[in-house]
């Protein structure tokens, strides 16, 4: 008895020992990668504060959404029935994909439509773009952990929505995040295909998914000889720009905290915010453009050379009144492009303007650890990156018609009072369907600190992010 009993105390002590090293390897690689942003100063740009998520690395702050409590506390939710969204691709057609924020609006988009449905939620594989920059339907599939904080999901929804389950289906792909994978699931489900509905304008609304989708596939999944303690899965081909929030008066509420509920992994965020924070870029006091004119950019949106003329002109507005406030002379710009060259371009343009120009890799070229976690990133990855220095920056200028631009918009103007695209973007315009048309397009438009290169294309913000 007294052998089993030290033997449980040194198993006990092993696995004590063993954990504590691996939280001290976490924590160590942590602080090796970011400790001089420490002596950084912080970020002088008039960003919002809504913008950090609270749980990217302190698992004990949780999110308190009280409008996702309210709302999944009035649905009405049904055992064993679950919502399983994909756009086709993969090599069963069952996983989703598009750039890195066409996917996010998916999931987000189907995760709202659950919660209509009173259904569980499973997260499919994603496939994402090759090196080509081209979505290929049947490519190579990744976890969504490899690009989002699914931890902080799972934590969000346990606190907020605890009546919503969710479960990744990732068998046989790497996954190392919080929500349980889809194990047998499937196999012991009846699976109904709901039928493809395509809209002009976002389909969903408040209390139509569950009366249109999830309760004529209850009742065909009944006919098949189903039970109550039968799952149902529901298969919804393609959620982008599914839910309506305008139209569910969630605009502010639900909108707003599913965008929270749904962060960016922390290393590629945190190297954003290490590139925000440099010297190089005045620790933060700097131009963020985003341009859009990669491969896959349909060059009928904007060209190169109407998007850098653009951004020239604005750029030069900037420092003018600057210069008439009595301000110190804004002269750094950080440009997020997937192609290094292209880059180069606009940095010939500005230099003689006395504006330095600067990238990832140039503001990392010191930072050997961090310039090679870049180097080894996927396009999307980088993406991420940018995407977080371009949220910190203290000016921002994109492209409307990009979904990245847009949500960088989004992300920077969330906390404020009015509505950023209602207010800065939208007036004046006609609409021919979910077509908008701008009295003058290849203009910049914004307020003060965020402003965006406006052309003529599909209206979604009632949709998105």
């Amino acid at each position: 008895m007294l052998i089993h009993v030290r033997i449980a105390i040194a198993v006990f002590s092993l696995a004590g020992i063993y954990s504590v090293i691996l939280l001290k390897r976490r924590q160590a690689g942590i602080e090796d990668l970011f400790k001089f942003t420490q002596s950084l100063p912080h970020i002088v740009g008039q960003i919002s504060a809504a913008t950090r998520w609270p749980s990217i690395f302190d698992a004990s702050e949780q999110l308190d959404l009280p409008h996702l409590q309210s709302l999944c506390s009035d649905t009405e939710w049904t055992p064993n029935l679950w919502l399983h969204c994909h756009k086709g691709c993969g090599p069963n057609g069952t996983s989703l994909c598009g750039g890195l924020n066409n996917a996010r609006n998916r999931i987000t988009s189907c995760l709202r439509m659950a919660i209509d449905a009173g259904a569980g939620l499973i997260l499919p594989p994603i496939v994402m773009r090759g090196e080509d920059l081209e979505v290929h339907p049947g490519g190579k599939e990744q976890c969504a952990d490899t690009w989002w904080d699914l931890r902080t999901l799972q934590d969000s929804m346990t606190a907020n929505c605890p009546q919503l389950e969710m479960r990744v289906a990732c068998e046989g792909l790497p996954y190392h995040d919080a929500i349980p994978s889809l194990g047998k699931l499937a196999d012991e489900a009846t699976i109904i295909d709901a039928k493809y509905i395509e809209c002009q304008s976002p389909c969903w609304t408040k209390g139509t998914f569950r009366a249109g989708v999830a309760l004529p596939a209850l009742q065909q999944a009944a006919t098949a000889d189903g039970t109550e303690a039968t799952p149902t899965i529901i298969r919804y081909g393609d959620p982008f720009l599914g839910w309506n929030y305008r139209s569910s008066n969630e605009m502010d509420t639900i909108r707003k905290e599913l965008h929270l509920s749904l962060p960016f992994r922390a290393q590629p965020l945190e190297l954003g915010d290490t590139i925000a924070r440099s010297p190089l870029l005045r620790g933060g006091a700097f131009i963020g453009v985003h341009l859009r004119v990669e491969s896959d950019w349909p060059t009928d949106r904007s060209s190169p050379d109407q998007q850098m003329a653009a951004f020239e002109a604005d750029i030069l507005r900037m420092r003018a009144r600057d210069l008439s406030q009595d301000s110190a002379a804004l002269s750094a710009v950080y440009v997020s492009w997937g192609d290094q060259q292209a880059i180069q371009g606009f940095r010939e343009r500005l230099e003689p303007l006395n504006f330095t120009v600067h990238d990832k890799w140039t503001v990392l070229a010191g930072q050997p650890k961090m310039l090679s976690l870049v180097n080894e990133m996927d396009f999307d990855s980088m993406g991420i990156v940018d995407f977080e220095a371009l949220v910190r920056a203290q000016f921002f200028i994109g492209v409307l018609s990009s979904t990245m631009s847009d949500y960088i918009a989004y992300t920077r103007t969330t906390d404020d009072e009015e509505d950023f695209f209602d207010t800065y973007i939208y007036p004046g315009v006609s609409f021919l369907g979910p077509i908008a048309k701008f009295p003058e397009p290849f203009t910049i438009r914004g307020n003060q600190y965020t402003s965006l290169l406006v052309t003529d294309g599909q209206y979604y913000m009632d949709a998105f992010p």
